[in-house]
């Protein structure tokens, strides 16, 4: 089991070999990620240790497991080896996230209050409050009843790491993110910024198959499952009041990468098929918007439904004209331009149709003869 000893003693030789900031920027990185392990942790979500430091105990410690194929019960099968194979090629990026993802949560906080008020806590505003507190010098020690005294006093139900600003919401993901945007692994940055991304996924409650395009569409399946990594592991680091965690949101987050990579599936197969474009395109957005998308089907199934719905019928020209012969009235434009249309499209076209008018029944009740 890693401690947080172990991981204490990784963050310099580690960050060392994987930032290329410069010496001044990267030392101040190393000290802001040392002193991240105090960040207080207060309220419903994170009741695995009153500081971060369990947290990031527990993350590693979930990595590791996945690495070597254990898993929570709840995890889909269908994913598993894909989590197995990016926590065991992507191990040292995953280290590297695991010291890095939280380490703005210091500079991001908020403070609830019992009367319900929301209120950002910079970093120094902290470090001021922690010097005129009584029990400061022991809550920068790690004393956890210390930590509860204080938010007795001070009426703080919870601390979040998220700030309302001017220009949107400040995530400490982002934010940590923007700082080593130019210094580290393209991976590594992106894992950082999308790591609570699968709560967004349990908004919905279901399949979301925009919204993992839109963060996800153009990663490569095994990026993909190294998201799925470090989702899974901060759900898993993060224990409820029971003790428990709540992976419910990474499961839809999991599910729905598989359900998007089958939509890829069934796209690619019709690309190659004579479909009615406008009933298949229908059905297909139809698809990309349902909440239960490749629940209940499989990509197989999709696919025969969407043929049988969708799929235009071939036919031969001698056969559309021995169907035609019964409509006498028919001149030889007419009957030429009906052919061209069910030879190429195996339907009549709108064009077709409107010179028609009123003798489309019997043209129609003709053609029917052919399926």
């Amino acid at each position: 089991m890693i401690s947080a000893q172990n991981l204490m003693a990784s963050v310099r030789p580690l960050l060392a070999s994987m930032i290329t900031m410069p010496m001044g920027r990267l030392n101040e990185l190393i000290a802001d990620v040392e002193r991240s392990f105090q960040t207080p942790q207060v309220g419903p979500y994170h009741c695995e240790g009153p500081f971060m430091g369990s947290h990031l105990v527990g993350v590693a410690n979930t990595v590791d497991d996945v690495g070597r194929g254990e898993f929570h019960p709840n995890v889909p099968y269908e994913v598993r080896p894909f989590m197995v194979a990016a926590a065991r090629t992507r191990a040292v990026i995953a280290g590297a996230h695991v010291l890095l993802h939280d380490v703005d949560k210091l500079t991001t906080m908020t403070f609830v209050y019992a009367d319900g008020r929301k209120v950002p806590v910079s970093y120094d505003e902290w470090v001021a409050l922690l010097e005129t507190d009584s029990d400061g010098p022991a809550i920068r020690e790690g004393d956890g009843p210390a930590l509860e005294r204080f938010c007795a006093r001070h009426g703080v139900t919870q601390i979040s790491y998220y700030q309302e600003a001017e220009g949107g919401k400040i995530s400490h993901g982002k934010k940590a993110a923007d700082r080593l945007r130019d210094y580290a692994e393209l991976l590594l940055v992106n894992g950082i910024e999308t790591h609570e991304v699968a709560f967004l996924f349990g908004d919905r409650g279901g399949i979301n198959l925009p919204l993992f395009h839109e963060h996800f569409g153009d990663w490569s399946e095994g990026d993909v499952a190294y998201a799925l990594v470090v989702n899974y592991a901060d759900q898993m680091g993060s224990l409820k009041a029971d003790g428990q965690p709540d992976i419910s949101d990474f499961r839809w987050f999991a599910r729905t990468w598989r359900a998007y990579v089958a939509f890829q599936v069934v796209k690619a197969n019709l690309a190659g098929l004579r479909l009615d474009t406008h009933k298949a395109s229908r059905l297909m957005d139809v698809l990309w918007k349902s909440a239960d998308a490749f629940q209940q089907e499989t990509a197989d199934d999709v696919l025969a439904r969407i043929r049988a719905e969708c799929e235009l019928r071939s036919f031969s020209e001698e056969r559309i004209r021995a169907a035609l012969m019964p409509v006498v009235w028919l001149s030889s434009e007419l009957a030429d331009a009906i052919v061209a249309d069910m030879v190429r499209d195996g339907k009549l076209s709108s064009e077709t149709g409107k010179k028609l008018g009123a003798h489309n029944k019997p043209v129609r009740a003709a053609l029917a003869g052919l399926a």
